[in-house]
C-alpha cells in the first residue's frame, strides 16, 4: 500500500515538474518569437498566431498567468516531495527534498525548457498557443485577483503601469538595412532611400527650397510670348507669377501650358489668364506635411514665406522627392545635356545620403 501511494505521489511530482517546464518554456517562446512573423501569420488567418498576437497585446495578463501557474506547480511539487522524503528519512528528509527539488526544478523546470524554447521560439510558440489560451481561461479568476493586487501596488507607489517601449525603432530599421546591404539582401541605393525617408520626415521647407535669389519670375500682365521667351532664356519649365510688388506671387505658369496656344494667342493673351494656383507655406513647416498638402490640392509648387510674410523661396514636389531619390533632371536639363551646354557637372544618379 505504501509503495502504491509513493508511486502516485512520484507521478504527481513528475506531472508538476512537467507543468513547470511548460510554463517556463511558454514564457521564453512567447517573448522570443518573431513579432513581425507572428503578425504576418495572424493577418494571413493563422489562429494560433492570432492567439500569440492577442496575448502580447496584454503582457501583464500573460506574465501573471505564467508566474502564478509556475509558482503553484513548483510549490506543490516541493511540498509533495518533502512529505515523501520525511516519511522515509524523518526530519532529514526536508534537507534532502530541498536539495533534490531545487536541482530538479532548476534543470528540468527552467534551464532545459527555456533553452529549447529559445532555439525553437516561433515553432514552439505556435504549437503551445492553444494550450496556453485554455490555461489562461482556467486561471482567469486567480489571475484577476493578482492583477488587481498589482494595480493597487502600482497606484500606491505611483509607478507607471504602461511605459511606451516600441518594438521597432527608426535606428533598428536603419541597422537592419545596413546589415542587409552587407549580406547582399538590399542594394546600397535601397538603403539610402530608406535613410532619406526618415530624414525627409524631419526636414523643413527653408532647408531645401529654391532661394529667392535664384528665382526667375514674370509679371502677371506679361504676354504669353514674353513668358515663352523668359522660359527659353532661363531654362526653367515653371515660372512664379508676380502681381504688384516682388512679394506678391499669385500663381505659377508652366511651359507645357503654352503649347496649346497659336502664335496669335501667344501675343494677345496675358500670363494671368492661364496661371495655375500656388500654395503658400511658412519656412518652419515640415516638408512631409507640405508634400501631403500639395498632393491633396493637386498642386506642384509652394511659395515659402518668412515670419514677416515676405517670399524667401519656392518649393516644388520635385524638390521634395529629390530629398529621397536624389537629383531629378527635368526636360530642360536633359536638353542641355544633349546639347553639351550643361553649366554644372551632372550629379550622381544615386540618391542623396545624409550624414
Amino acid at each position: 500500500m505504501i509503495d502504491k501511494i509513493l508511486l502516485i505521489e512520484f507521478l504527481i511530482v513528475i506531472v508538476l515538474v512537467t507543468l513547470s517546464a511548460f510554463f517556463s518554456s511558454a514564457e521564453t517562446a512567447f517573448v522570443s518569437a518573431n513579432r513581425i512573423k507572428m503578425l504576418h501569420l495572424a493577418e494571413s488567418g493563422n489562429k494560433r498566431a492570432r492567439i500569440i498576437h492577442s496575448e502580447r497585446q496584454h503582457p501583464e495578463k500573460f506574465v501573471t498567468t505564467i508566474l502564478v501557474g509556475n509558482n503553484i506547480v513548483n510549490v506543490a511539487a516541493s511540498v509533495i516531495a518533502t512529505a515523501m522524503s520525511m516519511r522515509y528519512f524523518g526530519n532529514s528528509g526536508i534537507a534532502i527534498a530541498t536539495g533534490v527539488m531545487t536541482i530538479t526544478i532548476l534543470v528540468f523546470g527552467e534551464i532545459v525548457p527555456k533553452t529549447f524554447a529559445a532555439k525553437h521560439a516561433d515553432t514552439y510558440a505556435l504549437r503551445i498557443a492553444s494550450t496556453l489560451l485554455i490555461l489562461t481561461r482556467i486561471m482567469h479568476p486567480l489571475v484577476a485577483v493578482f492583477g488587481a493586487i498589482t494595480n493597487t501596488v502600482f497606484r500606491i507607489t505611483g509607478v507607471q503601469k504602461k511605459v511606451k517601449n516600441p518594438f521597432i525603432t527608426e535606428d533598428h530599421i536603419k541597422l537592419l538595412m545596413q546589415v542587409g546591404v552587407e549580406e547582399g539582401v538590399f542594394e546600397r541605393h535601397e538603403r539610402d532611400y530608406i535613410r532619406n525617408i526618415f530624414e525627409f520626415t524631419d526636414e523643413y521647407a527653408a532647408n531645401i527650397m529654391t532661394p529667392r535669389r535664384d528665382l526667375v519670375c514674370i509679371k502677371s500682365d506679361s504676354t504669353l510670348n514674353e513668358a515663352l521667351e523668359k522660359i527659353n532664356e532661363s531654362g526653367h519649365s515653371r515660372l512664379p507669377v508676380l502681381k504688384g510688388g516682388p512679394d506678391s506671387v499669385i500663381g505659377m505658369i508652366y511651359a507645357k501650358d503654352l503649347l496649346r496656344f497659336r502664335d496669335s494667342d501667344l501675343a494677345a493673351k496675358t500670363v494671368e489668364e492661364i496661371l495655375r494656383p500656388i500654395l503658400i507655406v511658412g519656412s518652419g513647416r515640415k516638408i512631409a506635411r507640405i508634400f501631403k498638402e500639395l498632393q491633396t490640392k493637386k498642386m506642384q509648387i509652394a511659395v515659402v514665406v518668412g515670419n514677416d510674410g515676405k517670399i524667401i523661396g519656392i518649393l516644388s514636389i520635385e524638390d521634395i522627392l529629390e530629398e529621397i531619390v536624389g537629383e531629378i533632371l527635368d526636360e530642360y536639363d536633359v536638353e542641355e545635356m544633349q546639347n553639351g551646354t550643361c553649366a554644372a557637372p551632372i550629379s550622381d544618379p544615386e540618391p542623396k545620403t545624409k550624414t
